[in-house]
């Protein structure tokens, strides 16, 4: 039998993989049937081998193959490399009939992230192989398997909470499953609220910090205050808060160069490693607020900021409290676009 799973979904392609050991039978048998290749490097001739032997004391052996696939993605074509035909790839010509004939004893998976739709593999797969994509979770799909991942556990969880813990979190999985056990665990039988999402989830710290980031983008001193004094009531440490704060600036600035250059925005978001659409959209939507010479006075002044503090020339509180109005008034300043 043939596998081949892909996608960005590498959670969701673990939890497949899981199912296809466990139909298999015994776990320590097949554990100790089981070789892992890499697919970078691999050979076919290698791979055949390794498919080719016989199970010990078992019905199967399992191949697991990481990263094959993507060898045989489209790649930009090189002036110098002639006629730009890959003799790795050649071969690989035989694989597909290989694999119509692989020996029953064995149970080859391919597993790769995401393929280029004309990737020069897939199309003769589909006749061997069978195929299951795990594609990133987006919207509603997410928050579904929110809402399934929360009832696995035994546990109810209100339509807000969930929109929130998906705006949070992210469609990171592993991430997502983590604090649905948390959250399952701290409401004890309880309905899942937005509070106890507030309280519970990791990242909830993270959007204080675009509350106020957005405060200050707007002019609003009260706001952007109050913002910071429910930091520190959580708990947060002033370097903390400040490391955040600076790091968002960080990525405003990278937004706000990669939109005068052009660049597409659907790549930018990995390009900068922001996997949360969340982060994204709002860091996009505060890059808008700015022009860049505001931008270099912003960094400035946290610098400043982090430098009295490293110094001992102010309380980390103190310099946090004189910074935000700073901060504020760069967008009231003739600066401003």
């Amino acid at each position: 039998m043939v596998y081949l799973l892909y996608g960005d979904d590498d959670f969701s392609i673990k939890e497949a993989l899981d199912d296809i050991k466990a139909s298999l039978g015994d776990r320590e048998t097949i554990n100790l049937n089981t070789t892992a290749l890499d697919g970078k490097t691999v050979s076919l001739g290698e791979l055949r081998a390794v498919c080719d032997t016989m199970p010990f004391m078992a019905s199967t052996r399992l191949v697991l193959v990481h990263d094959l696939l993507s060898r045989f993605d489209p790649r930009p074509r090189d002036p110098r490399a002639g006629s730009g035909k890959s003799t790795a790839n050649e071969a690989w010509t035989t694989l597909p009939s290989y694999l119509a004939g692989i020996p029953d004893t064995t149970t080859l998976v391919l597993i790769d992230g995401a393929l280029v739709p004309r990737n020069a593999m897939l199309p003769q797969l589909r006749l061997v192989a069978t195929i299951k994509q795990f594609p990133a979770l987006r919207s509603a799909e997410l928050e579904k398997w929110v809402r399934n991942r929360v009832s696995v556990l035994d546990g109810k969880i209100t339509t807000g909470a969930v929109r929130l813990l998906c705006q949070l979190v992210g469609n990171n999985l592993w991430a997502l499953r983590s604090e649905a056990e948390k959250l399952v665990l701290y409401c004890q039988g309880g309905e899942i609220q937005e509070k106890d999402v507030q309280t519970v989830t990791t990242q909830a710290r993270e959007i204080s910090i675009f509350t106020m980031v957005d405060a200050v983008a707007e002019g609003s001193v009260a706001q952007a205050v109050n913002a910071l004094e429910e930091l520190f009531d959580s708990g947060a440490a002033p370097l903390y808060v400040l490391f955040m704060v600076t790091r968002q600036y960080r990525l405003i600035i990278q937004m706000l160069e990669a939109r005068q250059e052009k660049a597409d925005l659907n790549t930018v978001g990995k390009t900068l490693g922001i996997n949360n659409d969340f982060v994204f959209r709002k860091t996009r939507e505060q890059a808008g607020r700015y022009n860049m010479a505001q931008l270099q006075e912003v960094y400035r002044l946290l610098l400043e900021a982090d430098a009295s503090i490293k110094r001992g020339q102010l309380p980390p509180e103190v310099a946090l409290e004189a910074l935000v109005p700073e901060l504020c008034g760069i967008v009231r300043s003739p600066q401003r676009r």
